[in-house]
């Protein structure tokens, strides 16, 4: 309740045409299906937060992580909830992950050792 009421102080303060973002990072199975999806959208609306953006961030799954990424599908399919609900999402495209060089592969991999 405090992030969300302050998130809805802040929107208060943005000029006109202006919006903020979440970032969501999606784990595969566990927090990507359509009920989280429909679950942040009434979370928003329970707050009206109607002046934000959802970025939609795949995980960069590593072997030495407990999370893995959410299938292209999956993600793409969590994306057409929100914006059936009135939720501008937009998917952040994750670079490097192929060589492990993606935000938070390399740490992981430098502390696995």
């Amino acid at each position: 309740d405090v992030l969300m009421t302050a998130a809805k102080e802040f929107e208060g303060s943005l000029r006109r045409g202006e919006r903020f973002t979440f970032e969501y990072v999606m784990l595969g199975g566990v927090n990507d299906s359509d009920a989280h999806a429909r679950d942040l959208a009434k979370l928003l609306e329970r707050y009206q937060l109607n002046r934000v953006k959802v970025n939609l961030i795949p995980h960069n799954g590593a072997e030495q992580l407990a999370y893995s990424a959410s299938s292209e599908d999956r993600v793409a399919g969590f994306k057409r909830t929100l914006e059936s609900l009135g939720v501008d999402a937009y998917v952040r495209k994750p670079r490097g992950r192929d060589i492990y060089a993606a935000c938070g592969q390399l740490a992981a991999m430098e502390a696995a050792g």
